[in-house]
């Protein structure tokens, strides 16, 4: 999956969740015109109760992996 792609989809789950958010970084930066070269999205939105991380996981299909990540810790 290409990266603008990856955004598209992520920005598309937590709008489907009714999530405030921004992207940040230099894929904010590409998005406004400043060519970088970056192979991560930085993306921060406002909820980050269990609850909503949880669904957002689910959102994104990975909430198999979330769950290990969060009983190994």
């Amino acid at each position: 999956m290409e990266q603008f792609d990856l955004l598209r989809y992520a920005a598309g789950a937590m709008e489907t969740m009714h999530l405030r958010y921004f992207v940040t970084g230099s894929t904010a930066t590409i998005l406004y015109g400043e060519v970088r070269f970056t192979n991560d999205i930085d993306i921060a939105q406002n909820r980050l109760d269990l609850g909503y991380i949880n669904k957002w996981a689910s959102a994104l299909g990975v909430a198999e992996v979330w769950d290990m990540a969060r009983k190994s810790s």
